[in-house]
């Protein structure tokens, strides 16, 4: 359970596209439902996403090896997605997030989301 001052610094819009991805809403993100997330980017950017590859990512940033992301954790991966996302090359038009098959409540974490957030993490 995330700490109440962390948990309020988490934008709204990043609060939505959690529950969007948490499709059993059972207040976690599994694996599988990361790799569905992970999917529907990476068919805009035409970049395969294979379940090991999810689970890497996940494992990256599950904190407390619950094997699932909280909201904080989605939190912190959503940032560095982003950023990692940035500098791909090609890179992506600055609004590739905005594209119609990305569901709005994902596009607008990834507006809103700062890098600030947490420290640096690099996804595996």
């Amino acid at each position: 359970e995330p700490e109440p001052e962390l948990e309020s610094k988490i934008p709204p819009e990043v609060r939505r596209a959690f529950a969007a991805v948490d499709k059993d809403g059972n207040g976690s993100v599994d694996v599988a439902e990361l790799r569905r997330c992970l999917e529907r980017i990476g068919k805009e950017l035409r970049l395969a996403v294979t379940e090991e590859a999810a689970a890497r990512a996940l494992e990256a940033f599950d904190e407390d090896n619950s094997q699932t992301l909280d909201l904080e954790e989605f939190c912190a991966f959503v940032a560095e997605l982003r950023r990692v996302l940035a500098k791909t090359k090609p890179k992506p038009k600055p609004s590739w997030y905005q594209h119609p098959r990305i569901p709005l409540v994902v596009q607008r974490a990834f507006q809103v989301l700062r890098r600030r957030h947490d420290a640096p993490r690099r996804l595996p």
